[in-house]
């Protein structure tokens, strides 16, 4: 998936969200930003996996 998605950046910058469970009671949301190749991830926040409450880290 990632491979496709770096080639695609090479022309434009490309961006996705994603949210992935913590096998504890709460799931942590990343921003992936792919431009000229590099990849880079930064965690925006903790949030209940069924949007009851949501914890902001980015700033």
């Amino acid at each position: 998936m990632f491979d496709a998605m770096t080639a695609v950046s090479r022309e434009r910058p490309l961006a996705f969200i994603t949210m992935e469970g913590t096998g504890v009671d709460y799931s942590e949301l990343f921003l992936h930003w792919i431009e000229g190749g590099e990849r880079s991830v930064t965690h925006l926040a903790n949030a209940n996996p069924h949007g009851r409450w949501l914890e902001w880290l980015a700033t």
